[in-house]
């Protein structure tokens, strides 16, 4: 989006946002000779538990966007079907003021960009119920998946009295400000505030600790169970993320809640990790080789016998691994025990001094790990290594605000370490997997894979060695008290 588009787009927003709070400051307009209110709606909402039969009432897709809010006073882009409009609403309860406008696709498109984090997703069925009344049931997907509403909108404020609702609606919560759509369609992104992968300096470490664990296993139930956005490969792959920050947390507090729980834990995120692990695993050899042909592209190896094999492998692990599978349910059981046990985690509210034995802990055991590896760059050492550095990663962005800007800094350089560590488990991998039985690869290939494979490791190891000293020059006493002095300087829970 150029300069001058964003500033036509600031603009429309400006004049359209001045336009409501006139208008939704205005009084009611009067009636009509036939009874009704020019630019009101009257309607009333009610919740569904069960759904109607819906056979006859095909559905329409509904995504919903709010660019400006003000207590009782929305701005929104909404595009149902193929019509995209601009929606100007004021006050609340039953009747309130409302004007529409269509607007064209290119223009929608631009504005949906500053409704990030005020949007929803719904399916719309209108069901004619006679006399001139109509419902309109919303099925909401997404982070709000399991929530089903249905609106009555009347022509006078006296029908809307006399109304009475058929068996199949739920409690009335017209005027509820919860169940407004400006409301529902900010609570993802306030929940992902609260799951913020840091401790906050003025919350209790012990309570910051609960809401960080409690928030990761709910950003993979929220995943695993269709209430994102995402395709559901990058919802397991995301899952997978959280599971080692999981991993990480227990890990960070683990003198605290000492051995039984931490090896129960870390066993439990551990083997869901693993069992959504297949299908990715077999992706990243599939961009492994694809990584190596296209930067040594002067080889001559016919490699493409080798690739159709491998992608026939993440193919059938990909089926196994479906939306809605029985095993998905399964993990979401075992994720769901894991953290009603959160709660009975024996973390004592010491501040800092909860966190620092895990955290020199990462940081010694990645300074050994990486000595290990200086030492003997065996495929062993650099991948024991890498974990650990994946340990440190994770505790400085749990300790963030400690130093904002130099554990941010920190955290950076343990994150490229880790990727470049990463890259180089991936050659092995594939290596491994060229040699191994069933492999689809002439001598001559198979000895050009492996020599493409060392050159990129060779190159990928050289630079983790280079990095590593600036992430290890300090001693690990030294360390810990460089961050816990950050922690106290920022105002840290003591």
């Amino acid at each position: 989006m150029n300069g001058r588009n964003v500033r036509v787009a600031a603009a429309l927003i400006v004049v359209l946002w001045a336009i409501v709070q006139i208008e939704g400051r205005r009084p009611r307009r009067a009636e009509q000779d036939d009874g009704t209110l020019e630019g009101v709606e009257i309607e009333r909402k009610f919740l569904v538990y069960e759904l109607p039969d819906l056979s006859d009432h095909p559905g329409e897709e509904i995504e919903q966007g709010y660019l400006a809010l003000d207590g009782e006073v929305e701005l929104r882009v909404r595009r149902a079907g193929t019509s995209t409009l601009i929606t100007m609403k004021a006050g609340g309860g039953e009747s309130r003021f409302e004007e529409e406008f269509e607007i064209d696709p290119a223009r929608f498109k631009e504005l949906w960009k500053f409704t990030a984090g005020r949007r929803l997703r719904k399916t719309r069925h209108r069901i004619d119920a006679g006399d001139g009344l109509l419902y309109e049931l919303d099925v909401y997907a997404g982070w709000l998946t399991g929530l089903a509403v249905v609106e009555v909108e009347f022509p006078t404020l006296e029908a809307s009295a006399g109304f009475e609702p058929p068996d199949w609606f739920g409690p009335e919560v017209t005027g509820e400000p919860q169940y407004k759509n400006q409301a529902l369609a900010q609570l993802e992104s306030n929940a992902r505030a609260e799951r913020v992968f840091k401790l906050h300096m003025r919350e209790p470490v012990a309570d910051g600790i609960r809401r960080i664990a409690r928030g990761q296993i709910e950003e993979v139930l929220d995943r695993l169970e269709g209430r994102t956005d995402e395709g559901f490969g990058t919802a397991v792959h995301e899952s997978r993320k959280s599971l080692k920050r999981l991993r990480a947390i227990v890990r960070l507090v683990r003198d605290e809640v000492g051995d039984d729980v931490y090896r129960r834990e870390n066993a439990c995120f551990r083997d869901v990790g693993r069992a959504l692990s297949g299908p990715r695993d077999a992706h990243i050899l599939i961009e492994a080789l694809d990584s190596l042909t296209e930067r040594y592209s002067d080889e001559t190896a016919d490699l493409t016998a080798f690739r159709a094999q491998l992608e026939r492998a993440y193919e059938a692990l990909q089926a196994e691994l479906t939306e809605g599978s029985p095993l998905l349910a399964e993990l979401a059981a075992e994720l769901r025990a894991a953290e009603d046990r959160v709660a009975d985690w024996r973390l004592r509210d010491r501040g800092f001094r909860l966190v620092s034995p895990g955290l020199d802990r990462a940081y010694r055991r990645g300074r050994r790990a990486y000595r290990a590896a200086l030492d003997d760059p065996s495929p062993e050492h650099l991948h024991e290594w890498r974990k650990r550095v994946k340990d440190l990663w994770y505790s400085l962005q749990i300790l963030e605000e400690a130093g904002p800007r130099r554990i941010k800094k920190l955290a950076s350089e343990a994150h490229d370490l880790s990727d470049l560590l990463g890259e180089d488990h991936d050659f092995v991998v594939l290596e491994q997997r060229s040699a191994g039985p069933g492999a689809d690869l002439s001598e001559g290939s198979l000895a050009a894979l492996r020599g493409m494979s060392e050159r990129r490791r060779g190159e990928l190891q050289a630079q983790a060695f280079h990095m590593a000293p600036g992430l290890y020059r300090k001693a690990p006493a030294a360390f810990v008290d460089r961050v816990r002095r950050g922690w106290r300087k920022h105002g840290g829970a003591k």
